[in-house]
């Protein structure tokens, strides 16, 4: 592999890690909601906008 592709490919994978969202590490039991029997869903607005996200990911 060619030393400037694999720096390329180096910085596009540090750029998707920068950009990812940290795994929630609470117990997976106080997820579990015994009424519905399902883990609720809270959704989070996202801080980057579409077009940034876009510009990101290339």
């Amino acid at each position: 592999m060619e030393i400037e592709l694999q720096g390329t490919l180096q910085d596009a994978i540090i750029s998707l890690l920068k950009e990812a969202k940290p795994i929630n590490m609470e117990c997976p039991d106080s997820m579990w909601t015994a009424e519905t029997g399902a883990i609720p869903r809270t959704e989070v607005p996202d801080p980057i906008s579409v077009e940034d996200r876009q510009l990101l990911g290339r």
